[in-house]
């Protein structure tokens, strides 16, 4: 598997018999790019159900990229893998720019580019608290620039806040905090 993922260190599988579950550990996995290198070091389970139609996977590892060290401690759980109507949940502990851990917790996303998506999670800062965000208005993705063309998602916050931000076309969003709403362009 190393060669199939590394250019230099190794990616290396254990897994069962039917390849269902299993876990491959990076070390030193090396991914050159015109940019730079990525190195990769730790592990991620997975384990697919096929009785369930699920797939969960565990990421307990660093990348360095440029230089600059990330870790990565996010579990992915999804169901209906093989159908259109996939879901999936994620949550994920990350050090922000500012040196903090926040964590995303419950981050659902549903939907299709038919109906639209819809996404819920709940967002913590270490100093402000809980963020819950779902959708009020599905999302959809028919931007040429890969933004929400229309949609709109609610933030309510741990002390009473309220905002939302509301997806007006394929050049512009509105944000609106306590009534007030401002208008951004992409």
């Amino acid at each position: 598997m190393s060669a199939d993922v590394c250019d230099s260190g190794s990616a290396i599988a254990d897994t069962n018999d039917a390849q269902t579950e299993g876990t491959v550990t990076f070390t030193n996995c090396t991914m050159n790019d015109p940019d730079g290198s990525l190195v990769m070091n730790g592990t991620s389970q997975f384990s697919f159900n096929t009785g369930t139609d699920s797939l969960r996977m565990v990421f307990r590892m660093t990348a360095t990229y440029i230089g600059e060290t990330q870790a990565i401690n996010l579990t992915l759980a999804c169901s209906s893998i093989s159908t259109a109507s996939v879901s999936c949940s994620v949550t994920s502990d990350f050090v922000g720019i500012d040196s903090r851990v926040y964590r995303i917790e419950d981050l659902s996303v549903s939907g299709s580019e038919i109906s639209g998506f819809y996404v819920s999670m709940t967002f913590y800062d270490p100093d402000h608290g809980r963020v819950d965000v779902t959708t009020t208005q599905p999302l959809t993705y028919d931007c040429p620039t890969a933004v929400p063309g229309s949609g709109m998602l609610t933030l309510s916050g741990s002390s009473d806040t309220f905002a939302t931000a509301s997806f007006d076309s394929c050049s512009s969003y509105t944000v609106t905090v306590d009534g007030v709403g401002t208008t951004y362009n992409w």
